[in-house]
């Protein structure tokens, strides 16, 4: 178990607590990031386009999937 902490519209972290068997879907684009408690977990990453991941450090709003999905949360998406 662990905790998927999200930035929102406001660049403020909103925290999802996640255990065993939850599952969460996330736009490309939005910061993110997993902090696990003292529990062992095994998570899976499911991707639908290539490349499936690539790590960017903050600030990366200039790559591309970071702009479509700021361009997408402005829209209320």
């Amino acid at each position: 178990s662990g905790c998927f902490d999200l930035r929102d519209k406001e660049d403020r972290w909103i925290q999802i607590f996640m255990e065993n068997g939850d599952m969460i879907a996330l736009p490309a684009g939005i910061y993110h990031r997993f902090t696990l408690d003292e529990n062992y977990v095994k998570a899976m990453k499911l991707f639908s386009a290539d490349p499936v991941w690539t790590a960017y450090n903050r600030p990366a709003d200039h790559f591309g999937t970071r702009g479509q999905y700021r361009v997408s949360s402005a829209d209320g998406l």
